[in-house]
């Protein structure tokens, strides 16, 4: 685990799953065994069962009845679905926020942004994409439509468990990074239009490349038929590098 300071085992239960779920040690739609894990970092069941309560508040994991906790899988349609949602609405937001962000709002992105790039280059990888959500919230706030804003903020938690994907395309931190850097400066230029077009290229293009790799990686099973002739209509492949 990355050094932080914890101070209960419930937290130490919390970040350790949550990491192997980042890490794809454990992959979409396993099954958490309360005791193995429980074993494996030298805890009672109870520590775990609340991080696993936590962790589903976050829908990276859910309960099945009568077999207990999976990593929520990232297959599902309805999933897919809100993520189309949101990327959307994420491609009108910018552009809302080029057109109403304030000089000091840009500075302290460009801040944040610098310190993304850092935690990307160490592989942090739990830091970084909590660091990618709050650098893009803060700037969808920044629009000042507070109708959107507020459609936003739960896709971003329903969608959470999407994240763990990325991991899997080398290089995506730093990618991701070089992609944002350019949004922010069509955004200090306050075109909207063109924040609009690169946020959406971005988006999609980048869940392209990630279910492709999911599918090299055996995780992406049956992936339903109409959701696969969704996405082929959006921009083929990205050079991501290491």
């Amino acid at each position: 685990m990355e050094n932080r300071r914890i101070t209960t085992k419930s937290e130490m239960a919390y970040y350790a799953i949550k990491e192997a779920i980042f890490n794809t040690e454990f992959k979409p739609g396993e099954r958490i065994v309360i005791r193995k894990v429980a074993e494996q970092i030298g805890t009672s069941d109870i520590p775990v069962r609340e991080a696993l309560n936590k962790l589903e508040s976050e829908n990276l994991v859910e309960i099945e009845p009568h077999v207990g906790f999976r990593v929520k899988k990232v297959s599902d349609r309805n999933t897919f679905e809100k993520l189309e949602v949101k990327y959307e609405l994420e491609a009108i937001a910018i552009r809302k926020t080029a057109e109403n962000i304030l000089d000091s709002e840009i500075q302290e992105a460009e801040k944040k942004l610098k310190a993304l790039e850092k935690l990307g280059g160490k592989k942090n990888y739990i830091e970084y994409f909590a660091g990618i959500r709050e650098f893009n919230l803060m700037l969808y706030k920044a629009g000042r439509n507070e109708t959107l804003y507020e459609l936003l903020v739960p896709l971003f938690q329903s969608t959470n468990v999407l994240g763990t994907i990325y991991i899997l395309v080398p290089g995506w931190c730093k990618h991701s990074v070089e992609k944002h850097r350019e949004i922010l400066e069509a955004v200090k230029a306050r075109d909207g239009d063109k924040a609009y077009e690169l946020m959406r290229q971005f988006k999609f293009e980048g869940l392209k490349r990630a279910l492709e790799k999911m599918s090299e990686n055996g995780i992406v099973e049956n992936m339903e038929q109409e959701w696969a002739d969704q996405r082929s209509k959006y921009i083929v492949g990205i050079d991501v590098r290491a």
